[in-house]
């Protein structure tokens, strides 16, 4: 392992934020975007395995629930 000096483990420390950062925009994007066009917040939380109201939080309480046709996928 090649030891760096500080300014590089901060310069790389700042990549790996900005990258993190840039990937939950796109997920939160990605969410709002299932939201939109159908999937309740709780079929989203359940495929990405995050916590509901989390889901809730970036999706807004439009995302209501599943309807029948929905729901027998879901159970």
């Amino acid at each position: 392992m090649t030891t760096g000096t500080a300014g590089d483990v901060l310069g790389a420390l700042a990549r790996l934020h900005q990258l993190a950062v840039s990937q939950a925009q796109e997920r939160a994007e990605l969410m709002r975007e299932a939201a939109t066009i159908g999937a309740s917040a709780e079929q989203i939380a359940l495929v990405l395995g995050d916590p509901l109201d989390q889901v809730r939080g970036i999706v807004g309480h439009s995302a209501e629930g599943p309807d029948s046709t929905t729901a027998a996928f879901w159970s």
